[in-house]
């Protein structure tokens, strides 16, 4: 139920916030179900990756939410000229993009949090 803003979303994500947290961390990054390779979401949140060559977020697959601030970031990115990418990522990619200093930025994106490093 990705796709739905729904309080079972919520409360499925509270126990492995909590162990993250219990561990030092400040957020949960989800990987898709199927093959948990692909970046989904962080957290509550949509997530975006800002790489020397784009700005990028996995799109919409249907566990994803659509959200309200997701898409005003991805509009004023593309308004900006900033080349903006909808699509599937992989953590391996984004370990690579840091190791070789090509990733500048993670930051999330929901209503309540609105944009958050």
């Amino acid at each position: 139920m990705g796709h739905t803003k729904a309080a079972a979303n919520y409360a499925a994500s509270l126990k492995a916030a909590q162990e993250a947290q219990a561990q030092g961390y400040s957020q949960v990054l989800w990987l898709d179900a199927k093959e948990r390779r692909f970046v989904e979401e962080v957290g509550t949140m949509n997530i975006f990756f800002h790489f020397k060559e784009a700005l990028v977020t996995p799109p919409l697959s249907g566990s994803i939410l659509p959200g309200v601030t997701r898409n005003s970031v991805i509009h004023l990115a593309r308004k900006w000229g900033i080349e903006t990418q909808e699509r599937p990522i992989t953590i391996d990619e984004v370990l690579e993009g840091m190791e070789k200093g090509e990733l500048l930025e993670i930051f999330g994106t929901g209503t309540s949090a609105v944009t958050l490093p």
